[in-house]
């Protein structure tokens, strides 16, 4: 568990230093990234228990990954990606655990 938001705070530490930032300013930059990677992890729990909403699941999603990209997590960020164009009203409840447990 914690494997993406862990390497994202490895990543973006140096991701975020290559662009000459502060150590202070990279620390809170990442640490309010790693918040909303928690909600938005947060938010994905809530939409399992609900009926398919393609729309909803997909701004998630889409946000997810945006905050990824944003503190240099490309890789996971592309996977989540992916994954938006891989989810169904069939398959979403097994796609959307296996992400929360890797986040």
């Amino acid at each position: 568990m914690n494997q993406i938001i862990d390497r994202t705070i490895q990543i973006a530490h140096d991701y975020l230093g290559a662009f000459g930032f502060e150590d202070d300013k990279i620390d809170s930059t990442v640490a309010k990234g790693i918040a909303e990677l928690e909600l938005y992890r947060d938010k994905l729990r809530e939409l399992i228990n609900k009926e398919f909403d393609f729309d909803i699941l997909d701004r998630v999603l889409h946000t997810i990954k945006g905050i990824l990209f944003q503190l240099g997590n490309n890789d996971d960020g592309r996977s989540i990606d992916q994954l938006r164009d891989e989810v169904n009203a069939e398959n979403y409840k097994i796609k959307i655990e296996d992400l929360i447990d890797k986040l």
